[in-house]
């Protein structure tokens, strides 16, 4: 059976992303061999799939378009920061500080 690893995200606006990146590039200095994701790719993952069906897909597209359309806008604010994976493949991840309550209700 074919399968596709997946996860369920919020994607920021452009001027968000640049924001972000912006913010991020004074890191990269602090990096022994690092570079950052492409600012197009940053985004909040609600939702971790893991290596899923295809076959599951039609559902878990009704239940996120659902979901979706019951969300509400929003503020939100950056949280603290951290890291996690192993050397020369470290992910930095940026928490959520105002707006986590709104991002855990939609996962």
């Amino acid at each position: 059976m074919r399968s596709a690893r997946l996860f369920a995200a919020v994607a920021f606006s452009p001027a968000e992303r640049q924001a972000l990146a912006g913010a991020a590039r004074p890191l990269l200095g602090h990096c022994a061999a690092g570079r950052f994701t492409r600012p197009e790719l940053l985004h909040v993952t609600l939702h971790f799939f893991g290596q899923t069906p295809l076959d599951r897909l039609p559902a878990i597209e009704t239940a996120l378009r659902e979901a979706a359309a019951a969300a509400r806008p929003f503020a939100m604010a950056t949280g603290r920061a951290g890291a996690f994976g192993r050397d020369g493949r470290a992910v930095l991840w940026l928490g959520i500080g105002r707006g986590a309550g709104e991002f855990r209700s939609l996962q």
